[in-house]
């Protein structure tokens, strides 16, 4: 019966990081649809002179797409910034008066040297290609044939003709002088999955704390990889995996390798090649 479900199931490429994010939550909202997260209930007359973690990132991301669009038509972003924000303020997304002002400096403080980087990047791929690469894989896990359906945008190209994915991310790759792994994630598999549907390419990775690089590999090699999440995926959809993603990460860190895990995760070849 497992293998009969697993085989019938497909994923997206989000969905797959979403699991490696936190599988026992990708287990109740993708294969029983239930979401156990509960919105706070807010009085209308609410006045926010703080905002939390959730709603930073909101504004934020906002912030973000907007100076983006600034920066790929070779426009100065700040002043696109600065009429998103006063939008927002009139929203009544921000508090008012001298609670106003704060937020605004909290909300802009990374954003400059964020956007200077940006276009960096942008100068060193000038081109970009108008349609996102669809993505369409089969891959033989261990479940049975599992689709893999998506799109990726954000591609770019070089005098050279190579290909680069340059991703703005709100999140911050970095927190406290750590690697913030859990947003690294699905950019990960997203690569991977371009390996082999686009070519051999770089991933670009820009924060407001933290950058980095995903170098090419090769297209067998990226499918392994890409086969072992899927079988894993596969074992997470018919029973929540006892996965602690945060504590799994700092025994890699500290040495563990990946033999441990494969009473869940089938033998120890497949085991290890769930590592980052």
């Amino acid at each position: 019966l497992d293998a009969a479900l697993n085989g019938a199931l497909a994923s997206t490429l989000k969905q797959l990081g979403a699991f490696l994010k936190d599988p026992v939550k990708a287990f109740f909202n993708t294969r029983l649809g239930v979401y156990l997260e509960r919105e706070a209930a807010e009085s209308p007359d609410h006045e926010p002179f703080d905002l939390d973690g959730l709603a930073h990132w909101q504004l934020q991301n906002e912030l973000i797409g907007a100076g983006r669009r600034a920066v790929e038509a070779s426009e100065p972003p700040m002043p696109v910034v600065d009429e998103t924000l006063a939008r927002l303020e009139r929203e009544g997304r921000l508090a008012m008066g001298g609670f106003a002002h704060r937020m605004r400096e909290d909300l802009v403080a990374p954003l400059d040297e964020l956007f200077a980087k940006d276009a960096e990047l942008l100068d060193a791929w000038p081109h970009a290609r108008p349609m996102p690469a669809p993505v369409s894989l089969s891959l033989d896990a261990d479940g049975g044939e599992l689709a893999v359906e998506d799109w990726l945008g954000e591609l770019r190209e070089n005098d050279q003709g190579e290909t680069c994915r340059l991703l703005l991310l709100t999140s911050s790759l970095i927190n406290q002088s750590k690697y913030n792994w859990k947003h690294w994630l699905t950019p990960w598999i997203e690569h991977l999955a371009a390996q082999i549907a686009v070519g051999p390419m770089i991933t670009e990775l820009r924060s407001r704390a933290g950058e980095g690089t995903l170098y090419p590999l090769p297209a067998d090699e990226a499918r392994a990889r890409l086969t072992a999440i899927a079988s894993a995926w596969q074992a997470g959809m018919t029973a929540p995996l006892p996965l602690a993603r945060d504590t799994a990460f700092a025994w890699i860190e500290k040495g563990g390798d990946a033999s441990g895990v494969e009473r869940y995760l089938g033998d120890a070849e497949n085991a290890e090649e769930t590592d980052l």
